[in-house]
């Protein structure tokens, strides 16, 4: 019997239940995809943005934001959100505090987008913002576009995740882009 993508069964076919189907062209194999150059102006993601605030989590998502940035020659853009402190808090964050606090968080993304140069990514750019984290991150998203926005998961447990509330799990069902959030690997057995 000849096989459904065999070159003399491409019209109609009977299968085994007697129905009959249309197998119509054998699909592309993996050898006449796109490589090299041709694969450059196809890529599946040409911008990358990825969400970092320091933590190991989304230093782990920047890590892995960067191997797919060089890999499929994307752009990638950083992005950070230092949390609006809550106004009960006011007086007891001075403004000097509040000053110091915006400017190591853009220190430290200065460090990650001169990583990413040194590692082949040259089109990089970052953004230092302001406020409620996630609502930065999706206005972000909305003024510049990206193929996949990359964020880092923490690993809270259920109850945690209730009373203080997920960012990567509200990215998932609020980005207007595909979220690839990125777990740290652990051994089995570590």
């Amino acid at each position: 019997m000849l096989g459904p993508w065999s070159p003399q069964s491409h019209a109609t076919d009977v299968d085994r239940v007697g129905l009959t189907k249309s197998l119509g062209q054998p699909p592309q194999s993996v050898d006449s995809w796109p490589m090299g150059e041709e694969r450059q102006r196809t890529a599946l993601f040409k911008s990358i943005a990825v969400a970092v605030d320091g933590s190991h989590a989304s230093i782990h998502a920047f890590e892995f934001a960067l191997g797919l940035a060089r890999n499929f020659h994307a752009s990638l853009a950083l992005v950070t959100v230092v949390p609006t402190p809550p106004p009960y808090g006011a007086p007891f964050f001075p403004a000097e505090t509040w000053d110091e606090i915006c400017k190591a968080y853009s220190d430290e993304l200065a460090k990650l987008e001169a990583r990413a140069r040194r590692h082949g990514v040259t089109r990089v750019t970052s953004e230092c913002r302001q406020g409620i984290v996630v609502d930065q991150i999706l206005e972000y998203l909305a003024q510049h576009p990206s193929d996949l926005l990359i964020v880092g998961a923490r690993g809270l447990s259920a109850s945690r995740r209730v009373v203080l509330g997920s960012v990567s799990d509200a990215l998932v069902h609020d980005a207007a882009c595909p979220v690839l959030v990125v777990r740290e690997y652990v051994k089995p057995g570590a």
